[in-house]
């Protein structure tokens, strides 16, 4: 029974952090608004697929690393707020690429789970948030050592944010249908994700830890 409880915790908690609003929700409803939900698809699995790296990471220790050498994760903060502007720029400058609800092509759908992928895989906050939430679920009586547990329990974690990843695609692309977006719309809409990723990009390199 406690062993069930501290599951239904642990999914509570997860489940929790995924819905925390973040540039993620802004590319993928970027992608599904202007390229549909396939292409909103491809964006959460490159999401998911950019956090893979941070947990494998974080069981190894990266963490410590980035606390040893403090300017590491400057510089990586910086690469990344760079890459939050030129997504920023292209959600603004960018057209719809589905006009007239035709299928999305296979290059913006690979374009879509490769800018998913570099989102998450350049954030080091996504390190940190993966080395330090399964601390709190980590058993010292287990059997599995620290490592492997972090590994484990940042695989489920990321599990649940894919799942509420693909809810939010299937939401926003229900949304779009019923509202027929018009051109005019769909500019403002760009330049909503535009200036919301810019601003995710100035409070990156602007937080001190």
């Amino acid at each position: 029974m406690q062993e069930l409880m501290l599951s239904a915790i642990f999914l509570g908690a997860a489940l929790l952090c995924a819905l925390e609003p973040g540039p993620n929700f802004v590319l993928l409803g970027d992608e599904t608004l202007r390229r549909g939900r396939a292409s909103g698809w491809k964006a959460a699995l490159g999401l998911h697929a950019g956090a893979w790296p941070h947990i494998i990471l974080a069981s190894a220790g990266l963490v410590t690393l980035l606390q040893l050498v403090p300017e590491l994760l400057t510089v990586l903060k910086w690469i990344a707020a760079a890459m939050l502007l030129w997504f920023a720029y292209q959600t603004i400058a960018g057209g719809d690429t589905v006009p007239g609800g035709e299928a999305p092509s296979p290059a913006a759908r690979q374009g879509a789970f490769r800018r998913g992928f570099m989102l998450v895989l350049l954030n080091p906050r996504t390190s940190y948030f993966f080395a330090s939430f399964p601390l709190l679920f980590i058993s010292q009586g287990a059997s599995l050592p620290v490592a492997a547990q972090i590994l484990v329990l940042g695989g489920l974690t990321n599990l649940v944010f894919l799942l509420v990843d693909i809810a939010f695609v299937m939401i926003v692309g229900r949304a779009g249908e019923a509202f027929d977006l018009n051109p005019v719309h769909r500019r403002l809409v760009r330049w909503l994700g535009g200036g919301l990723l810019a601003g995710y990009a100035a409070r990156l390199a602007t937080t001190r830890d």
